[in-house]
């Protein structure tokens, strides 16, 4: 009956599957996890915040890695040094001066891709001819 409803291999099955999969996570986490030490239940939702921010940051990286692999076939580990100049420059103008959060973002963006052409300019170029 089910894969009359939802055929195997199409993307409304994927899509319910990956539904009920997170839906599965999230009752873990939030009701049948222990919660803090002064009673009640599940993980603080600070802390499932930070855990996705976090995974997120992974997500991206490996994402990267598996882009540059499947487009040049070489592993480029420093793909994670131009994003973090980038991030760098961002958190130093929000701490540090008075300029506002959009040009920020902006110079942020445009520093770490100037950085990424800079590595292709000088470095990538030999790995092309390989």
């Amino acid at each position: 009956m089910l894969t009359s409803v939802l055929p195997v291999g199409s993307r409304a099955r994927s899509l319910a599957a990956s539904g009920l999969a997170a839906l599965v996570a999230l009752l873990y986490v939030f009701v049948l996890l222990p919660g803090t030490p002064g009673g009640g239940r599940g993980t603080p939702l600070a802390i499932v915040f930070n855990g996705m921010v976090t995974g997120c940051s992974v997500a991206l990286t490996a994402l990267g890695l598996v882009l540059v692999y499947r487009t040049l076939r070489i592993l480029n580990f420093m793909q994670v040094a131009m994003g973090a100049c980038g991030g760098r420059l961002f958190f130093e103008f929000i701490q540090f001066t008075p300029v506002p959060f959009q040009i920020a973002v902006v110079l942020a963006v445009v520093v770490g891709a100037l950085v990424g052409v800079a590595f292709v300019r000088r470095v990538g170029r030999n790995f092309l001819h390989l």
